[in-house]
């Protein structure tokens, strides 16, 4: 049976147990309509799929040797804050344009849902066991799609985990 890395049962967690925690009840201010791990631009998002969450994890990663046959995410093993890279990139759209570069009704609207990623993703700080941390490493807004009243977000996380590739798990 083929083996299953360990990156892509950790996304599909996030995916399909995380994210959807994102209901508009709670602490939480949206309700995620459209989460995937396929990526879309902003301007290929209908109109009834925002706010919308794609889960990304592209881009280098390193790895550090603890044993002779086991690796762990980063290049420090002690350093959580050097894992996997996984990033969250979200869109919101406000209906009425208004004036926003002058009311911040978009950029509010982008810093909700920062907020709620930032809490869903620490609702289980294991993500079901698959990681041994998540840590919080920064965060990015854009008012480029502002004239089709569109925010992006983006939310970078490493995630820290051992593998171990001779017992079959990467």
């Amino acid at each position: 049976m083929a083996t299953t890395p360990k990156i892509t049962t950790i996304s599909n967690y996030v995916k399909d147990t995380t994210l959807p925690l994102i209901n508009g009840t709670g602490n939480y201010n949206f309700n995620l309509t459209n989460i995937s791990r396929d990526y879309m631009a902003p301007n290929d998002v209908q109109a009834s799929q925002f706010p919308a969450a794609f889960i990304l994890t592209d881009g280098p990663n390193l790895w550090a040797p603890l044993t002779a046959l086991e690796y762990s995410t980063g290049n420090a093993p002690q350093d959580i804050t050097l894992g996997y890279v996984l990033r969250i990139i979200g869109y919101v759209k406000v209906d009425d344009p208004g004036d926003q570069q002058k009311t911040g009704a978009l950029t509010n609207e982008m810093n909700k849902l920062i907020s709620d990623i930032v809490i869903a993703m620490n609702s289980d700080r294991a993500l079901g066991g698959n990681v041994d941390a998540v840590t919080l490493l920064g965060t990015d807004t854009s008012l480029e799609f502002w004239q089709q009243n569109i925010g992006v977000v983006e939310v970078w996380f490493s995630l820290k985990y051992d593998i171990n590739p001779t017992n079959g798990v990467t």
